[in-house]
């Protein structure tokens, strides 16, 4: 049990790790600057369930829809700026709001809350999954060089790291739970594990140097297209 209890704190205190170095190194990159929103949207959410729990309160599933909705408008909000072609960014203008009105209407639309927010959980981190998984394939075909260079490549792959441990968590827990509780507590320990390695690599996806304007007329692909939903 202390073990998994400081795999935990590890985890969270993790998330704060992205911010610290884009302090220590900071940048005039918008998109960078919403990476560092999307790590300390998660700590706030941690802490203020951790902060519920402790103060006794037996649910806090209004917590999961206020963060929910924020997290995945966040990510669609950073990797819609690092999409490599006018199509792809054009899908992600339409694919964010019809999820969000997608979300907010089954939410109160179904009766069992519990059930819907394992379903919904696992559901919103596949969609992101998959979004950070084109982006990451799409930009390193086209980057040209190197893509380990960028910090989309470090990023990308943290959050598909983070996502594909939030796809499982909530069902298997609740399976193991239900007949092997000693083995239920593995889960939590493996998934602050993956999310601590992910932060790592959005952290060194923030320390990566942002290329400047070749010479010559030319350029080298930039490490963020700083681009708007407007």
């Amino acid at each position: 049990m202390n073990g998994l209890r400081w795999a935990v704190y590890v985890a969270i205190a993790s998330q704060l790790l992205p911010p610290a170095v884009a302090l220590l190194r900071p940048t005039a990159d918008r998109t960078r600057s919403k990476v560092v929103l999307w790590c300390l949207v998660l700590f706030l959410f941690d802490m203020l369930e951790s902060a519920s729990t402790r103060l006794g309160y037996s649910s806090n599933l209004w917590l999961e829809y206020i963060f929910e909705p924020t997290q995945a408008l966040l990510t669609f909000w950073i990797l819609y700026d690092w999409q490599a072609g006018e199509l792809s960014r054009l899908a992600i203008r339409f694919l964010a709001p019809i999820f969000l009105v997608a979300m907010v209407s089954l939410t109160l639309l179904v009766k069992e809350l519990r059930t819907f927010s394992l379903m919904t959980t696992s559901l919103t981190a596949l969609v992101l999954l998959c979004l950070a998984l084109y982006t990451l394939l799409t930009r390193s075909l086209s980057a040209g060089e190197n893509p380990a260079r960028f910090d989309w490549f470090w990023i990308c792959s943290g959050y598909s790291l983070y996502f594909i441990g939030m796809i499982g968590y909530d069902p298997i827990l609740r399976r193991l739970m239900g007949g092997n509780p000693d083995a239920a507590f593995a889960v939590p320990a493996a998934k602050s594990v993956s999310d601590t390695i992910a932060m790592l690599m959005i952290a060194k996806g923030l320390l990566c140097t942002i290329p400047q304007l070749r010479s010559r007329g030319s350029s080298s692909p930039r490490s963020s297209r700083p681009l708007s939903f407007s």
